[in-house]
């Protein structure tokens, strides 16, 4: 059984509240043992350059010990979310170590996690 966690971003959201986040997937995806993520950020707004450098050099790279390997992202309605969001895309794939897709849709997100 496939098992993919989903997270669902809405609005900005600070620092504080942005890390305990993504320290709560990855200790899920830890638990339930699942290498596939969904980052729906339709609602989402940017996000500061800490947090991004963080998510880059902190938070990736434990995930990827992990287990961490698809992650499907909801790209932001916003257009300042969606081009934070695209820079760190673009950054976590320079290793290659996670394949992901970007869309505008869930439903299509999740269809591409699914067949992975």
């Amino acid at each position: 059984m496939t098992s993919i966690f989903i997270s669902y971003w809405k609005g900005f959201c600070p620092s504080a509240i942005f890390r305990e986040s993504f320290e709560a997937v990855l200790n899920i995806m830890k638990e339930k043992k699942t290498t596939k993520v969904l980052f729906d950020g339709g609602e989402a707004k940017l996000s500061s350059t800490e947090d991004q450098s963080w998510i880059l050099n902190d938070w990736t790279p434990r995930a990827v010990v992990a287990g961490y390997k698809y992650y499907a992202v909801v790209l932001p309605k916003d257009t300042f979310g969606q081009f934070s969001s695209k820079m760190v895309i673009q950054q976590t794939n320079r290793d290659n170590l996670i394949s992901n897709v970007t869309t505008d849709n869930t439903e299509e997100a999740l269809a591409w996690l699914l067949a992975q």
